[in-house]
């Protein structure tokens, strides 16, 4: 990173890190997120065993990241995020936002989905074993069908999105130019 950058934030006293509440959920479902796409992406190659074991824990992380991004969520809007040092060019700061809100949805829209498709299904719903109420839902029906291919295809777009957020963290800590990955690495935070 740009050591002048860093100094001018520094020195005008303003602290340009995302609190560790803000590093901690982010780390923690990036993670979850990450490996629920991994499984949900590539699945059906693998033996019936592995596959229920593997669903089963897709399904426990997908029901702990849609609780987790409502308490992310109400963070993020009572906490003002950190600002850029250097501000970003208009269209980064665009884009940034935008792909921001996309993850978002997605991690409200995937679990709301997936939940509906369990719920169609004959198996119990289980969040690491704890048996969850379904809602009444016809596997087949409408619905469900709708459910299904949203969240195939979201899954999807969220796996784009991962790349696309990687990629560009990669770019900013390779240019060095600005603060954008160092503001929610762990190992300081924001009062």
């Amino acid at each position: 990173m740009n050591s002048e950058a860093l100094s001018s934030s520094s020195a005008s006293g303003q602290n340009d890190r995302y609190h560790g509440v803000a590093q901690l959920l982010h780390w923690l479902m990036a993670l979850m997120i990450i490996t629920m796409v991994v499984i949900g992406l590539f699945h059906e190659g693998w033996t019936d065993e592995v596959k229920g074991v593997t669903m089963r824990l897709h399904k426990s992380l997908g029901i702990t990241v849609f609780a987790l991004v409502l308490i992310r969520l109400g963070w993020r809007l009572t906490h003002k995020p950190p600002p850029y040092t250097p501000p970003l060019p208009a269209w980064q700061k665009t884009l940034a936002t935008a792909v921001h809100w996309l993850f978002y949805a997605l991690m409200i829209g995937l679990p709301i989905g997936g939940y509906l498709m369990s719920s169609g299904g004959s198996r119990p719903m289980l969040w690491f074993g704890v048996e969850l109420p379904k809602v009444p839902i016809e596997r087949e029906s409408a619905l469900w069908e709708m459910a299904h291919q949203g969240h195939s295809w979201g899954g999807y777009v969220m796996a784009g999105l991962i790349v696309l957020h990687i990629t560009a963290a990669a770019y900013h800590l390779v240019s060095g130019f600005d603060n954008t990955v160092e503001r929610m690495m762990p190992g300081g935070s924001s009062d």
